[in-house]
């Protein structure tokens, strides 16, 4: 199968700017910040009125993990996925390893009950279950880290994205993959570390510049596209966006609730599918 594929342009306007007051990032804000904990941002700082970071008591220990931030990119990224489904169905089979019939079958409720039963080995191209996978499953491992998680928890969330999208929106053409489900978290838990090591020694040479040069964004990007294109999209929709995604199950005659207290019966087929809110 395919990878998911880079839905963003080249980040051209990356920078970083030296703030007195960038002591600590506030990792308990109510509002989500689509930045990660290592580039701290003037509204999501704690500060005293004379300039300091907020000091905890003693002996309390600070938890600087953003969970916050990380379930949006979860949610985010389960959104990303049907986009990247929708490109695959569009192009042709040499390319999508998609079928027309298993793209006509796939749209089916009992297609997909019936692929995800069954994890298979499959017969991708090499480069693409040992190569392409393991690179995203490492830009899954870095996002973990740029919000504040260690090693462990960095594989765990490889493992669950990867998760998402085998047993997700995919599944709906095809079977779950066995090495894509090995090698995504495994292979990008080590090519995620070197990432992260590349994007620590790029930070230390870039302290105090107040613009990185092309290469050293290029870096950036490549190291955590999922971030870029998320905090593209927060800047869009705004910083304090609300996203909710739930899945939701309806099954042939069962009745739902309408507006104004009215029920309306579903069609005799099942629906699967996704109900999102979005607020800005």
């Amino acid at each position: 199968m395919i990878a998911p594929v880079l839905l963003m342009a080249a980040q051209v306007g990356m920078a970083s700017t030296v703030n007195p007051y960038s002591l600590a990032t506030n990792s308990h804000s109510d509002g989500w910040s689509p930045y990660g904990s290592q580039w701290a941002r003037e509204d999501h700082l704690r500060l005293s009125l004379e300039g300091d970071a907020a000091s905890e008591p003693a002996g309390v220990a600070v938890d600087t993990r953003d969970w916050r931030g990380l379930r949006m990119d979860a949610y985010y990224f389960l959104v990303y996925q049907f986009g990247v489904i929708g490109i695959l169905y569009v192009m042709p089979e040499d390319l999508s390893g998609w079928s027309e019939e298993n793209k006509t079958q796939g749209l089916r409720f009992n297609k997909y009950k019936d692929n995800i039963r069954h994890l298979v080995w499959d017969t991708d191209k090499w480069y693409i279950n040992y190569i392409l996978h393991p690179y995203w499953g490492g830009t899954y491992y870095v996002r973990a880290r740029e919000r504040g998680f260690g090693p462990q928890e960095g594989f765990w969330f490889a493992a669950l994205l990867s998760t998402f999208y085998e047993y997700g929106a995919e599944a709906m053409f095809e079977k779950p993959s066995m090495q894509d489900m090995i090698f995504t978290p495994v292979g990008g838990a080590f090519f995620g570390e070197y990432m992260w090591e590349v994007r620590q020694r790029v930070r230390q040479r870039n302290e105090g510049v107040v613009k990185m040069n092309f290469p050293d964004r290029f870096l950036m990007l490549a190291t955590d596209p999922l971030g870029a294109l998320n905090r593209s999209v927060g800047r869009w929709i705004g910083h304090d966006a609300y996203l909710d995604v739930q899945p939701y199950l309806l099954r042939g005659g069962q009745a739902v609730a309408q507006e104004g207290g009215r029920q309306r019966l579903m069609p005799s087929d099942t629906v699967i599918g996704l109900n999102m809110r979005m607020e800005w």
